[in-house]
């Protein structure tokens, strides 16, 4: 059978030790972060609808509970 492997596949190895960067305390950091000003505006955007959405929700919430109807009182008939 040919199943055994001679020459096993090191280029994954390889890969990850040609993009591993070594900080001067020790730390091995995968890769440079650097700031992002499209992404930073999706978050805000997107943290300001939320926010806005949640008040939303809790000004209907608050609406509803204060609002009793009570439909079981009605002495019309429906038809």
């Amino acid at each position: 059978s040919k199943m055994n492997i001679y020459y096993p596949n090191e280029a994954a190895c390889s890969y990850i030790e040609g993009i591993k960067i070594i900080r001067e305390d020790g730390v091995i950091r995968t890769s440079a972060t650097k700031k992002s000003k499209p992404a930073a505006i999706a978050i805000g955007c997107f943290l300001t609808v939320a926010v806005l959405l949640a008040g939303y929700v809790y000004y209907l919430r608050t609406k509803l509970s204060r609002a009793k109807i009570n439909l079981n009182a009605s002495s019309a008939p429906l038809a």
